[in-house]
């Protein structure tokens, strides 16, 4: 309740009896409302703040109770006075090495920015260090006398008295640091900033507070005239208190609750002889219970035409909450109860009627509803035989929505509508659904947690929103979907090993898992978990060599594990993973060629085979594999259009033959491939537009045509399509920071940008755009070195060309050579990656041009390491006139030509 003070009621029904301020023990209550009556005193303008407090304190003071927090802060008016800690006598000063050492530490941190600011204008390191070893050897015997103390709070306020009376023990013992004429200087205002954090930082010495609280308070009464033996005077006092009750309810908004009632509630509390430790909570809880029973009375009035026997009762109650003392409230609730159940008796009966009604309505509407929800499914499944995705979808929906709730027809419903979505491209459709799904799995596993069944639906229902929240850009949410199914599935492996279902949910989350750790850049956790599901795989398809699903469960963890080696650099090991899954594939294939699910799982083999052999320098290999894989997707088009995930994988083709295009100087077929690509991409981004993974491909497919617009000098054009693909990738990273693919997508554009703005010559702006692209890429090496190496190096290097075009040779060749350092690491690892190999050439040649001195060498450098790659079949076609070039640039090296 609001502004009750039971300390002040009980002296309020005393004061005729006594002389002075005698209570029964009871300590100063605070308002239950985070201490708003206090609040309300300390803005009081005609001193009864100081009167009331003092009256508070003294009564404390007389009873021998600690005060509470409330009433400290207003007595003393800030908390700065605890910074001083009580020894157990009358003298008060700092604490003693470690408090001092906390305050020098917090004194120094904020002298910082002084420091940086006035610097220049006098000797901070001597005047500082000179001040403070002072501090450190007199602080500790200035004390405060607290009797002058006290008395310095009434009459000149606190606690800047407490700095001055201080500052003026340390003047005694350092006149020349602390002294009047040293005001203003260094160690004088240092000496005073540990003073004044002080008096704000060590609130927790409770010693000192509770010492020293009660004599101020003391002093204060004695100077105010507030130590009274006439009943007079304090019967005035407390009348003033009673005002402040009473603002106080009206700033509360309980314009109900009266002063009479107020008193009645706290001398209520007073009878009962509540322990003082209960007061505030009874108190409260009380105000709070009459409230409640007078609300509840004037409802109930309304149902007494329903039922007359509540009437007598409820009036009862309404006679005892009148009574203003409170002491007739168990009364009224004995009423209450009665009410209660007599009204809920009376409607039991009837209830229960309604209730069986109901029951057999809905047995019938149920019967009907399962008829019609049978009939939709059937209409669905002749839907998805047409290849009319969406439809069946609709279909599924309308089934979904007759299955009774908390069903599982209803969750299978739901899931077969997401799966529906999916493929055709609608993200934000299929996310609604699985959440349903979700809803409804969740309350069948809590409805029975021990039935395996729905633990491994709630387990598959967590996948479903996992991929969707991935498929969205949304990775932590993704992982937190995954994390979920995989706890539920370990659990369902450890009740039941033998289970193969169970096995195989574990290594499908397992995969999940590794596939967002992979997204986020953490490739250590994702080969972990990649390699547990494969395990997993392998152990299912030794029990069983025949079983396809066992087979191409283990040629998924082989992809992905592949795909862990290739992000690492390991480009042997990456070939090695997916030649073993494409074979496991290519065997599927063939037992089972019309198997839509076996070819696309061969197209994915071949495009990442694909991508290995075009990094290890084998063009040809590498546009081999890639153009089976697109006949493969175009098969699946042409087979079904509607299927967005097939329609992906066509773009996905086209991109990876350009690539071989551009990289074989054959740019105009490279620039038209890419383009039917792009158009792909644009068409499934503008159908699904929540889909970050529809985005990343067109923001990918911008930046391939854009290298081809400025391999072909068409700057203007180059820079609006990395632009368009700049933006996008940035509203990616935005919307998932956890995404390491994002932040490497947008580091690339930044990059590209700053290439087309070097070749218009608009040096700053290419510098700016590369220094962004090279923050985030040594972040994401910082997060994972294994994985963003190599595309730091390359930022090093665009640096490095910005600087020499710039004429600043000395930074030009600090960063080639910070570049270098990363290349020539990478390609030890892996001598058998082209794109590694050709990183360390490009550094010592662009090494050369910058450091004349050592032009010989560094020229050597590059006919040796050409030659090299050439020998190894590394040697990309489009970079063998650089082996003559080369050669030339030694040539005139040797011969002091430059």
């Amino acid at each position: 309740m609001h502004g009750v003070c039971p300390f002040l009621a009980q002296i309020a029904g005393e004061t005729a009896r006594t002389d002075g301020l005698r209570g029964t023990g009871h300590p100063v209550m605070l308002d239950p409302l985070e201490n708003e009556f206090w609040s309300d005193l300390r803005v009081m303008a005609n001193g009864l703040e100081k009167a009331v407090t003092a009256c508070v304190g003294l009564g404390a003071l007389a009873l021998g109770v600690p005060l509470p927090p409330g009433v400290v802060e207003t007595a003393v008016g800030v908390a700065g006075l605890t910074e001083f800690v009580a020894e157990k006598n009358q003298k008060f000063g700092p604490e003693c090495a470690r408090v001092r050492a906390k305050t020098r530490k917090a004194v120094r941190e904020g002298f910082a920015e002084f420091l940086q600011v006035e610097g220049d204008t006098w000797t901070a390191g001597e005047d500082l260090t000179a001040a403070d070893a002072a501090l450190a050897k007199h602080l500790g015997s200035c004390v405060m006398d607290r009797e002058r103390l006290a008395e310095d709070f009434v009459s000149k306020g606190f606690p800047g008295v407490a700095v001055d009376r201080l500052m003026g023990e340390l003047a005694g013992h350092e006149p020349e640091l602390f002294g009047a004429e040293a005001t203003g200087s260094v160690s004088h205002r240092y000496a005073r900033r540990v003073l004044e954090v002080s008096l704000r930082a060590v609130v927790e010495n409770r010693e000192y507070y509770e010492a020293l609280e009660p004599y101020i308070i003391w002093k204060m009464g004695l100077a105010l005239g507030i130590l009274v033996e006439h009943a007079e005077t304090t019967l005035k006092l407390l009348n003033d208190m009673a005002d402040a009750i009473e603002r106080l309810e009206r700033k509360a908004n309980r314009p109900d609750l009266t002063r009479a009632q107020s008193l009645g509630f706290a001398r209520t509390i007073l009878e009962r002889e509540v322990p003082d430790d209960q007061l505030e909570a009874a108190l409260f809880e009380i105000t709070k219970n009459f409230f409640t029973m007078r609300t509840e009375i004037e409802a109930l009035k309304g149902l007494s035409n329903e039922a007359p026997d509540i009437l007598p009762h409820l009036e009862a109650a309404q006679a005892a909450l009148e009574r203003e003392d409170m002491v007739e409230l168990e009364a009224a609730e004995v009423e209450l109860r009665e009410v209660r159940r007599i009204y809920e008796a009376g409607i039991a009966a009837r209830r229960a009627r309604e209730d069986a009604r109901r029951a057999e309505e809905d047995r019938h509407r149920r019967a009907e509803d399962g008829t019609r929800a049978r009939i939709a499914e059937t209409l669905a499944s002749a839907a998805a035989a047409r290849l009319d995705r969406r439809g069946a979808a609709q279909h599924y929906g309308e089934a979904a929505a007759l299955w009774p709730e908390g069903s599982r027809e209803r969750l299978v419903a739901f899931v077969a509508q997401g799966d529906l979505l999916t493929v055709a491209g609608d993200t934000t459709g299929a996310a609604t659904a699985f959440q349903a799904a979700l809803d409804v799995a969740e309350r069948l596993a809590r409805d029975d947690p021990s039935s395996a069944a729905n633990a491994r639906d709630l387990s598959v229902s967590l996948d479903r929103i996992g991929n969707v929240r991935r498929d969205q850009g949304n990775l932590a949410e993704a992982l937190g979907a995954y994390t979920q199914g995989m706890e539920i599935a370990e659990r369902l492996m450890k009740d039941d090993p033998s289970s193969a279902a169970n096995a195989r949910g574990l290594s499908v989350n397992l995969n999940k898992i590794g596939d967002v750790r992979s997204a986020q850049g953490n490739l250590a956790e994702a080969l972990e978990a990649y390699t547990r599901g494969m395990k997993i795989a392998e152990r299912r398809l030794e029990a069983d060599p025949s079983s396809a699903e066992y087979a191409r469960d283990l040629s998924v963890s082989l992809e992905r594990i592949g795909d862990v080696h290739r992000d690492q650099g390991n480009l042997a090991e990456a070939l090695g993973a997916y030649t073993s899954a494409m074979e496991i594939a290519e065997r599927l294939v063939e037992a089972d060629p019309s198997g839509a699910a076996n070819a696309r799982d061969l197209f994915v083999s071949l495009s990442k085979i694909g991508d290995v052999r075009r990094a290890q320098g084998s063009l040809a290999e590498a546009l081999e594999t890639w153009t089976r894989g697109m006949e493969i997707a175009e098969r699946l088009v042409e087979a079904d259009p509607s299927s967005a995930e097939y329609v992906r994988d066509l773009s996905v083709s086209l991109e990876r033959i350009g690539d071989v295009r551009r990289d074989q100087g054959n740019l105009t077929e490279a620039l038209g491939v890419y383009t039917r690509g792009m158009e792909i991409a644009e068409r499934l981004a503008r159908d699904d537009p929540s889909s970050a993974a529809n985005a990343r491909d067109l923001s990918v497919s911008l930046t391939r045509i854009g290298d081809v617009r400025s391999a072909q000098g068409n700057l203007a054009e180059a820079l609006g399509v990395y632009t368009r693909g700049m933006e996008i990738a940035e509203r990616l990273a935005r919307d998932d920071p956890s995404s390491a693919a994002n932040a490497r997508d947008l580091s690339v554009s930044l990059e590209r940008i700053g290439d087309v703005r070097r070749d218009q010559g608009k040096l700053a702006e290419a510098f700016e755009a590369y220094t962004r692209g090279m923050e985030i890429r040594k972040r994401l090496a910082r997060d994972d070195p294994s994985s963003a190496a190599n595309a730091l190096s390359v930022s090093l290097e665009r640096i490095g060309d910005v600087r020499r075009d710039q004429g600043k040779l000395a930074e030009a060749f600090e960063a080639y050579t910070r570049g270098m350092e990363i290349a020539e690491r990478l390609a030890q690892a892996d001598p058998s990656n082209a794109d590694w190999a050709r990183d360390v050439v490009v550094s010592y040649w662009k090494l050369a041009r910058v450091d004349t001195e050592n032009a010989v060498a560094h020229w050597r450098e590059v006919v040796a390491r050409l030659g090299a790659m050439r020998e190894a079949g590394i040697l990309r076609p489009v970079d063998e006139g650089l082996i003559a070039d080369a050669e030339e640039k030694l040539r005139g090296a040797l011969e002091g030509r430059g």
